[in-house]
């Protein structure tokens, strides 16, 4: 459970365990869920043991703050960023061992003077690494032996997961080594506790507000802790973390390409780095322009300026974070915006920031400038092995406790805020690394010819000033201090005469005395040496030499790094130069790397661009070819999986990516390319390269064919006339194609492997004709087959099919699937284009769900082994020759065997058995609940009858006003009842519900049904109407809260709500129906409890749904049709599927947005007040049969009671003689009287529309005022009168008299409407169950912010939410919500959020082609099923009490129990046959309308 760990590792298991197909890791070659990344670590686990021989850990012992325990073993980590890396590092973790990683671009003498140190037992590397690392000679570094475990050799053992322990002491072991230098020059290495990083991943992630929608930049080193924040800072939350290429990192500018591409929604970085993304001083990177998804940006590990703000916070959250490494990461943070100071804000949770003398530790004043000291649960046990460095810097003091001397000045404000004043030491930061300049110069003394030497940093750059006896180099100086680590590298070396230095009394160097003169007004372009150079070359040098410090002459041939000094931000600011130069904007950063010298870059520069006459693709051919057509999930889900794999996925992007590499290699072998007739063939045994070879040939406007073994290569490309086959040499087919292109010299074999990804795709597209031939396959031709030529081999047909073709095909897939095997091409490729047009995925094999079959007999093997996703199912396909074996296969290695007859016509497992769990009792719960059901309809028969045999023979003993009493006490009786026996069952059969995980059908399943069950006819049982009173959701509170919910009585809930215990809604908060507010789900094969919360004054739109587990903070705003998925923490606005923040400045909703605590008790008081009206609400209840009764006395005048006594009756049951003489025409009095009642209810809602006041928006009412109240009974009345009408002709006049504005040839069905606000427009057609009103209910308000206007022949599908309508000519799909009224006309809109699409037409509901038609069209749908259907169930309970009657007439002393039941049995089989009458006979009467309509 989350929350619960106690080791730094058990995040990934507790996500893997609750989300196992998210996304955790996305890298530029694939991507991986939590569960793929757990079996990579039980995999390393399980060979780490192994290395490591380790016995049980034993408790720990008290250690001295500078040692680790013996069995604290340190594994060295010396890989490259990425799944691996990570991978390994979670397995040292949950092995209970403590990992140092080390950045392979460092010195491979720091990781000496590392392992000299730490003696890690293990070292986990690659083969390839130890090679080029030499690795090898740390094996047995200092007599100290240690075992190089080869990280490739792991991942193929076998995983065995392992559960999680949550060992408490786990929490006081140690997690990591990380290593700083100390002012020794020394390395030391810092211990950071489990309880620590665990702290800290789980403070910092909650101050930015990360949720598990989010998408974090992954760009640190591993060497440096911030990795820590990034990776588990995301991890803790269930957010996906995506891996930067250290290319890209340093590119400058195309680092904001990169996130805009990645659509990354957080970033960590130091502000230099921030400062070289953009290109131009003062540009826009704000969320509207450049970076809409990038919401979070923590600055750290330098000091924040105010450029950086300026550019960086505007539109999103900029979180200054500080802190040492030493405490764990970060130990306080503050979002900074446009003209706040900068701050390093107050202390995190968990952290206590003092402001010390560091003589006397006396606390220094509020604004009175000392020493910061750091304490709390983040501080590092101490330096491994330095005793005296530890004591020196962690001390411990009687009041305050263990602290951290930072050394860093600062002082404190009155708002408890840390101002940073510098430090006390040497020790600085450089581009965001600390290094003590002290170390950097006692590096340098030690080389002999130097006699003095100073460093300083300089604008960031870091310099130094040397002087000697003997000759020396710059280059040996920059050699020697970049031995020191990549935070030592010299951007330049000043060399000064002995006399230039000043000397104090006591003999120290002064620092800072020597001047530095920077070469101000000098040019470095003076000194390039232009002969020969041409034009690019000058503009080229031009850019360079704004980042050449002190070279005195370079060329067109001087090297960029080892020549002119340039380091990694200078490159970057170097780019940023070049972009903004026309014919320099090609230019990335690999390339500046590959072509490190003015005359490279120029020829690369001038090399003509390949395939000019290829222009970009736009997306405007949309459904014209197969590329656009995929092309169109690319950009709808660029970061969707699209094909899973056991051990990695990969994305749309990721896919289009790998096809972009391949597209390269097919353009480099245009000799055997270069006609668009000629068919390349694939030969690729790996699913994900597969398609991306078919995608790249597609691109390129050629044909694919796929080759199948079984028909022989040499006869298929011999068929073919391929002249270019796409392989891979890791295939053990590679041999045999290279043999055949041997024989044959015009054919080519193209080596996929050898494809090297391009860091940024540029999609060009040539023009392709929708009949352009994209598809060859072979037939085997049966009928053609002659023995007696080719040696009794069967003759190979090809096939063709156009891109037209093929969409066609692809478009009737359910009947493709009914074809005959002859007229199918390959089924297997169609159907991986088909998955990929739609935006699913195809799954490997082995972790398939659903097994289905073709019973068409479809010929070949392609169609065997392909797995795909089908809507949420995933399903493996096979032929139905081998159904059996592929069903018994698969039945061994899943327990679910799911039906899907739906998706196919041929369907497997059917006999295979369903495993719900070791708890379940499937049909045990399937009798008991078939039993209750069973039971509803004579419960139902029961309650008819003991009102016709007890109640209303009373009612004719006393007096009319007594009997209007009695009926209104027994409908409240009732309810109370209800209620009651809700509690009772509730408390006795679930008790408290909790957070736990039950199998469906387990006693505890039906136990919550039976409770579920009950609940449906009490006061929380179904969702309450738009527009329903305080008082009604005053008393819905009141009981929830008996039931056990943390409900406030002033929220407003329209929604039923599920598993009481586990919800808690604030005081007025709104949740909007019609989705339940539970927090049971059904996913994972089982019943699932989890807590969900609706903080105060959080508003929940219609038709959200919050999955269990979610929250939504206060204040916060969750729109209309939007997914909150489970574990998400919604503190803003957020919109979409899964929910999406949107218009946020800073991701956490407004504290002032939140009701005060004065209004909340108004509020509360004025509804305890008005919640005694709710009885009067029942009144419409008893009204009715009070009618009825009042109509017998009229229409009757026998019954008319002596004056003198009342009337005895000879039975209990016995009615007046003239009632049962009244009998015969009560059926057609209650079809009267229903049809009048109807009538009368919907000329009621009409007076009540037009007679209160107007609503006139914008408007906010309170709602326990009268005005507010006014605006509910509208709306409630009139949504009541919609769904009572539902699709009748008429609903559009009535709401023209309710006072909305129609124009002509609307046709509409239910709806939810305030009619004063509507106005649609001519010729509108308007599907069920939209939300066409902007009034809600939010913080105890009525709001109507504006009128909901919908254009001239617009139409509208079910389910949709448009407050402020739609333009002229718009469509409106399904489950869209559209906040603000669109601008443009004619479009469509589908989705939440909406996607936007050209509509296809705008043509209006079609009118009647001829009078009659007309006229029973209006007749049957306005006046049959309003009046006519519902006067005759009037008809039909009343003939069960006239049968009754007539049966009998009354009980006998005798025969009292046998009557009642025959009396039962009557109204049973009555109620029945109603059903079958009006739900199933006359629900079909669609068809015989429309063959009427024919007639």
């Amino acid at each position: 459970m989350a929350g619960l760990e106690t080791n730094l590792g058990e995040l990934l298991l507790t996500a893997a365990q609750a989300t196992p197909r998210s996304v955790c890791l996305e890298t530029e070659e694939a991507a991986y869920t939590f569960e793929q990344l757990a079996l990579m670590v039980a995999s390393i686990r399980r060979a780490l043991r192994k290395a490591l021989g380790l016995e049980p850990s034993h408790p720990l012992l008290d250690l001295r703050a500078h040692e680790r325990h013996a069995d604290e073993h340190v594994v060295t980590i010396v890989l490259e960023r990425g799944v691996k890396n990570i991978a390994s590092i979670h397995a040292v973790m949950l092995e209970k061992c403590a990992y140092n990683a080390f950045d392979v671009a460092e010195p491979v003498e720091k990781l000496h003077s590392w392992v000299d140190i730490c003696h890690p037992a293990v070292i986990i590397s690659t083969h390839a690494l130890c090679t080029h690392l030499r690795l090898d000679a740390l094996s047995k570094f200092n007599q100290f032996r240690r075992y190089i475990m080869d990280v490739d050799w792991a991942l193929k053992r076998q995983p065995i997961p392992i559960a999680a322990k949550r060992d408490q002491e786990d929490l006081d072991r140690l997690a990591y080594l990380i290593f700083t230098s100390g002012s020794t020059g020394e390395p030391k290495a810092v211990m950071i506790r489990h309880a620590s990083a665990l702290n800290v991943a789980r403070v910092w992630s909650a101050a930015i507000g990360l949720c598990n929608s989010d998408r974090f930049a992954q760009i640190s080193s591993m060497s440096w802790d911030v990795h820590v924040i990034e990776i588990y800072g995301a991890m803790a939350v269930g957010a996906t973390s995506i891996t930067c290429p250290d290319l890209v990192k340093q590119s400058g500018p195309d680092m904001l390409l990169w996130l805009r591409h990645k659509q990354v929604t957080g970033i960590s970085a130091v502000p230099s780095h921030l400062r070289t993304m953009v290109p131009v001083a003062g540009s826009d990177v704000s969320m509207d322009v450049n970076l809409p998804q990038l919401r979070i940006v923590d600055v750290g590990g330098e000091a924040l300026g105010a450029d950086v703000v300026s550019t960086w916070a505007p539109g999103r959250l900029l979180f200054n974070s500080y802190g040492p490494t030493e405490i764990s990461v970060v130990c306080t943070g503050i979002d900074v915006r446009l003209g706040d100071p900068i701050t390093l804000g107050p202390a995190l949770p968990g952290y206590q920031c003092h402001i010390l003398d560091p003589n006397t530790f006396a606390m220094k004043a509020v604004g009175e400038v000392g020493v910061l000291f750091v304490g709390g649960v983040g501080l590092a046990r101490g330096y491994l092995g330095e005793e005296g460095q530890t004591n020196q810097k962690f001390i411990e003091l009687p009041e305050l406790g263990r602290l951290f001397n930072t050394g860093d000045l600062a002082f404190k404000d009155d708002e408890n805020r840390l101002h940073f004043r510098g430090r006390v030491d040497s020790q600085v930061k450089v581009r965001g690394l600390r290094i003590e300049l002290e170390a950097l110069e006692a590096a340098i003394m030690d080389l002999g010819t130097v006699k003095h030497c100073e460093a300083r940093v300089l604008d960031g750059r870091l310099v130094l000033l040397a002087s000697g006896s003997g000759s020396f180099l710059e280059a040996e100086l920059k050699a020697k201090a970049m031995s020191l680590g990549r935070g030592y590298v010299l951007s330049q070396v000043k060399l000064v005469e002995d006399s230039a230095w000043k000397f104090s009394s006591g003999g120290k160097l002064l620092r800072n005395v020597v001047p530095w003169s920077d070469n101000d007004g000098w040019d470095a372009l003076d000194s390039f040496h232009r002969v020969g150079a041409r034009a690019l070359e000058l503009e080229i040098a031009a850019c360079v030499a704004l980042q050449v410090r002190g070279a005195e002459y370079w060329d067109r041939n001087s090297h960029f790094v080892d020549d002119l000094g340039i380091d990694s931000a200078g490159m970057g600011q170097l780019l940023g130069q070049m972009r903004r130069k026309p014919r320099l904007q090609k230019v990335d950063l690999r390339e500046l790397f590959n072509h490190p010298t003015v005359s490279t870059l120029a020829s690369f520069l001038s090399e003509p661009e390949s395939d000019p006459e290829e222009e970009p693709f736009d997306g405007e051919q949309t459904g014209q070819n197969l590329v656009s057509a995929i092309w169109k999930s690319v950009q709808t889900k660029p970061h969707s999986i699209c094909c899973e794999l056991p051990s990695s996925c990969l994305s749309y992007t990721q896919l289009f990516r790998l096809a972009t590499a391949f597209r390269q290699l097919l353009r480099r072998n245009r000799t055997t390319t270069n006609c668009k007739k000629t068919p390349v063939a694939i030969c690729v045994d790996m699913m994900t390269e597969r398609m991306a070879a078919m995608l790249a040939v597609l691109m390129e406007g050629h044909a694919f064919c796929v080759l199948d073994e079984g028909h022989g290569f040499a006869d298929q490309l011999q068929a073919f006339d391929a002249q270019c086959i796409l392989a891979s040499s890791k295939d053990v087919v590679w041999a045999r194609l290279q043999e055949i292109c041997y024989e044959v010299q015009e054919l080519q074999c193209i080596d996929v492997s050898s494809a090297s990804l391009p860091l940024q795709v540029r999609v060009k597209l040539p023009a392709i004709d929708p009949d352009d031939v994209c598809f060859q396959y072979v037939h085997e031709d049966l009928e053609g087959h002659d023995e007696s030529v080719s040696g009794g081999q069967t003759a190979l047909t090809v096939l063709t099919a156009s891109h037209r073709a093929i969409l066609e095909l692809l478009d009737a897939w359910p009947e493709l699937q009914r074809a005959r095997a002859a007229s199918l091409p390959a089924t297997a490729h169609l159907a991986v284009l088909k998955i990929l047009m739609s935006g699913g995925a195809l799954v490997d094999r082995d972790s398939v769900e659903t097994l289905l079959c073709n019973e068409s007999g479809l010929n070949g093997e392609a169609f065997t082994s392909l797995p795909v996703l089908v809507g949420q199912k995933r399903c493996l396909v096979v032929t139905a020759g081998q159904a059996s074996a592929a069903r018994d296969s698969l039945v061994r290695r899943t327990r679910d065997m799911m039906t899907a007859s739906s998706l196919f016509p041929g369907l497997l497992g059917a006999a295979a058995t369903h495993s719900f769990g070791e708890k379940s009792w499937p049909n045990f719960c399937a009798w008991v609940q078939g039993s209750i059901i069973l039971l509803e309809p004579v419960l139902m028969a029961t309650r008819m009858m003991l009102a016709e045999r007890v109640l209303l023979p009373l009612t004719f003993a006393i007096p009319l006003w007594q009997t209007f009493l009695l009926l209104w006490a027994v409908i409240i009786c009732e309810k109370i009842l209800r209620v009651i026996l809700l509690l009772a069952a509730k408390w006795v059969l679930i008790g408290r519900y909790k957070e736990a995980k039950h199998d469906i059908y387990s006693l505890f399943y039906l136990r919550h049904w039976l409770v579920e069950r009950i609940a449906d006819g009490t006061i929380i049982g179904t969702a309450t109407p738009p527009g329903t009173s305080v008082a009604h959701h005053f008393l819905r509170n009141l009981v929830l809260r008996a039931l056990g919910a943390d409900v406030a009585l002033t929220s407003m809930i329209f929604t039923r709500v599920v598993a009481f215990d586990l919800v808690s809604v604030g005081h007025l908060a709104t949740v909007n129906g019609l989705k339940h507010l539970t927090a049971v789900n059904y996913g994972e094969g089982k019943m699932v409890l989890k807590s969900i919360s609706v903080g105060q004054g959080a508003f929940v739109g219609a038709n959200a749904v919050l999955e269990p587990g979610c929250s939504v903070a206060a204040a916060a705003h969750v729109e209309a049709l939007s997914m909150v998925p489970a574990g998400s923490k919604v503190s803003s606005r957020v919109s979409g599927v899964p929910a999406q923040v949107v218009n946020c400045d800073a991701g956490v909703a407004n504290p002032r947005s939140i009701p005060l605590d004065a209004d909340v008790r108004q509020f509360c008081r004025n509804a305890a007040l008005m919640a005694s009206t709710y009885w009067l609400m029942v009144v419409p209840q008893a009204l009715m049969p009070f009618i009825i009764i009042i109509m017998i006395f009229q229409l009757e005048a026998k019954l008319e009671y002596p004056e003198d006594s009342e009337k005895e009756l000879e039975r209990f049951d016995s009615l007046p003689e003239g009632v049962l003489r009244f009998l015969p025409q009560l059926p057609l009095w209650s079809f009267a009287f229903t049809v009048l009642i109807l009538a009368l209810q919907l000329l009621l809602t009409v007076l009540i529309c037009r007679l209160l006041p107007r609503v006139k928006p914008p408007c906010s009412y309170l709602l326990t005022s009268i005005r507010g109240q006014m605006v509910s009974l509208k709306m409630r009345w009139a949504n009541q009168a919609s769904n009572l009408l539902r699709d009748a002709s008429i609903v559009p006049v009535f709401m023209r008299m309710c006072g909305a504005r129609f124009g002509r040839g609307v046709a509409i069905a239910e709806e939810v409407v305030l009619p004063d606000t509507l106005e649609v427009g001519n010729g509108c057609f308007i599907s069920s169950r939209n939300i066409l009103t902007s009034a809600t209910v939010d913080q105890g308000h009525f709001r109507v912010p504006c009128v909901t206007n919908l254009g001239d022949h617009s139409f509208v599908g079910n389910d949709n939410c448009l407050p402020a309508g739609l333009p002229e000519g718009s469509f409106c799909g399904l489950n869209t919500s559209l906040p603000k009224r669109p601008q443009q006309t004619n479009l469509g809109y589908f989705g939440t959020p909406a996607m936007i699409f050209k509509r296809p037409s705008k043509d209006g509901p079609q009118e009647a082609t001829s009078l009659p038609a007309f006229c029973w069209f209006h007749f049957s749908t306005s006046v049959i099923d309003i009046f006519i259907l519902r006067g005759l169930k009037g008809m039909v309970l009343s003939a069960s009490f006239v049968m009754s009657r007539y049966s009998f007439p009354a009980t006998t002393n005798t025969s009292v129990l046998g009557v009642l039941f025959m009396v039962m049995l009557i109204y049973l089989i009555m109620n029945v046959t109603s059903w079958l009458v009006f739900s199933v006979i006359f629900g079909r009467c669609s068809d015989w309308e429309a063959l009427l309509l024919r007639a």
